[in-house]
């Protein structure tokens, strides 16, 4: 699913900056196959957020969150720039931070929340297990089930 559009990556980087990166033929004009160079970006962004966060959230997204839009226009960026050779530096460092903000989502130090939509945005993660030990005799039974065993016991 594409979490960003043409006119998003325009209003971030400049429509000029856009078409810079796409336009091949040098004619001023961003022609259909040009336009596909756009729409693979933006659905290669979608394909890279899904795979890193898909064990935190359902995915993909139905309405698409704000931050997942922000971090989609980042990473498709990177990725026209990455096809053209043009501008590396500027979108490694934007990838780096799209990078980063994923990470956060992942650890949950960032929630997702739908920008005052009504659709829920679905988390799939549960809470990290709590593990314990007891002690046991030899035929598995517990011993003494109030008193919590160590690794000491072992």
């Amino acid at each position: 699913m594409a979490y960003c559009t043409r006119e998003n990556l325009e209003q971030r980087f400049g429509e000029t900056a856009i078409r810079n990166l796409v336009d091949t033929d040098n004619s001023g004009v961003i022609n259909s196959d040009e336009a596909g160079r756009i729409t693979s970006a933006i659905a290669s962004a979608g394909v890279r957020i899904d795979a890193k966060i898909s064990g935190i959230y359902s995915v993909p997204f139905s309405a698409v969150p704000d931050m997942i839009r922000e971090i989609a226009i980042h990473i498709a960026f990177y990725f026209l720039c990455l096809r053209t050779g043009k501008r590396l530096a500027e979108a490694g460092s934007i990838l780096d931070a799209a990078d980063r903000d994923i990470e956060q989502i992942r650890k949950g130090t960032m929630v997702l929340t739908d920008g005052g939509r009504e659709a829920a945005i679905e988390q799939t993660s549960a809470p990290e297990p709590t593990f314990t030990r007891t002690k046991r005799d030899t035929s598995g039974n517990v011993l003494n089930p109030e008193e919590r065993g160590s690794m000491d016991t072992w």
